[in-house]
């Protein structure tokens, strides 16, 4: 996939990025730059950038607007051919520009926050055919994609905590190891399902047994589309 001047261009005409003046947007682009060449070789070069603490949520409003335009093509971009090209080209230029920003953002402390940011940076690279940054980001945040134990927790954590860790391999691809190693990861969260599924719906109310199902449900599905996915990438069918 290339993206052309042009699906850059119509970008800006969406309803979520209209919504912001042109200055405001030369605003975060200066800031992009600046926080990428002080990344890059700020520590050679002394940059007088003036830093503001409000930067960080205004970078964050940014990329938020571009993630509504990429979420509204998103559909269109999963399609391997035909439908609608102006969205699919949307979603892919909306994705470029939201993974310019959150790329250059503090990965969160918090267990689930750290596990989302990487997931949502690690799509938005994918989807905006930023694969070779997305992999250099990779290397440099290497303790970000160490998975949470599964030790003493509930069955739905142990599922998001396992496809977190297939997800990095999918996305890291470094070698077929990685990928071999999410079908064993996926038959190994099967055991779990027989073993832990009675016990977690077990939560002494009828309310609570009802959403915690629906979360399993929905853990089950990315568990098989995971599965799916891995062994398109390991023998191509």
């Amino acid at each position: 996939m290339s993206l052309s001047a042009s699906a850059f261009d119509a970008l800006q005409d969406h309803w979520a990025v209209t919504e912001i003046s042109h200055g405001t947007l030369d605003r975060a682009d200066r800031l992009v730059n600046e926080r990428l060449a002080t990344k890059a070789v700020g520590k050679e070069i002394d940059f007088s950038f003036k830093v503001c603490s409000e930067d960080d949520h205004f970078l964050e409003q940014i990329a938020l607007s571009y993630e509504m335009a990429a979420i509204e093509g998103l559909d269109e971009l999963s399609r391997p051919a035909g439908g609608n090209i102006d969205l699919r080209n949307q979603a892919a230029a909306a994705s470029y520009k939201a993974f310019e920003i959150r790329r250059l953002m503090a990965v969160p402390s918090e267990t689930h926050d750290r596990l989302f940011f990487v997931l949502q940076l690690s799509a938005m690279g994918y989807c905006g055919d930023r694969w070779s940054d997305l992999r250099h980001w990779i290397k440099e945040n290497e303790a970000a994609l160490v998975a949470p134990s599964v030790a003493g927790v509930p069955l739905d954590r142990r599922l998001l905590y396992r496809l977190f860790h297939c997800w990095v391999r999918l996305f890291r691809k470094n070698g077929w190891d990685d990928l071999d190693r999410v079908r064993e990861i996926i038959a190994g969260l099967r055991d779990d399902q027989k073993h832990f599924e009675a016990e977690r719906l077990n939560n002494g109310s009828h309310t609570a047994d009802r959403a915690v199902a629906l979360r399993l449900v929905a853990l089950y599905h990315w568990a098989k589309g995971t599965e799916i996915l891995a062994q398109y990438m390991l023998q191509g069918q």
